[in-house]
């Protein structure tokens, strides 16, 4: 099983999907709490979504909030491309499955970063 399309905005990861690329069940967890974040701003600023109010953006808590917003959405088209990314990793191995680590490859890969 591939994870769906980047776009689609209520996709939870399916436990084969986690199986295999476990930070995917992180990542949407962080992009639903993203999408809060920005629905919270929106709503306390809503100027943000009105060309005519732009004149809003020079106090400083209303740039503050478009500043993050921008970030937002980048971060949204990161987790995006990622996904899409791990769903071409499976697609192009067999049985959609990702390639099996090297056993030979220690380059450290179990010590924990941290």
């Amino acid at each position: 099983m591939s994870p769906r399309a980047p776009g689609d905005r209520d996709w939870v990861p399916a436990p084969p999907e986690i199986e295999h690329a476990p930070e995917i069940a992180l990542l949407a967890v962080l992009q639903r709490t993203l999408d809060v974040a920005v629905y919270a701003l929106l709503a306390s600023h809503p100027c943000l979504t009105d060309p005519e109010l732009s004149f809003h953006l020079q106090h400083p808590d209303v740039r503050a909030a478009d500043n993050v917003l921008a970030h937002a959405h980048r971060l949204r088209d990161a987790l995006d491309h990622y996904r899409a990314a791990i769903a071409a990793l499976y697609a192009s191995t067999a049985e959609g499955h990702p390639p099996a680590p090297d056993p030979g490859d220690r380059d450290g890969a179990d010590d924990i970063p941290f």
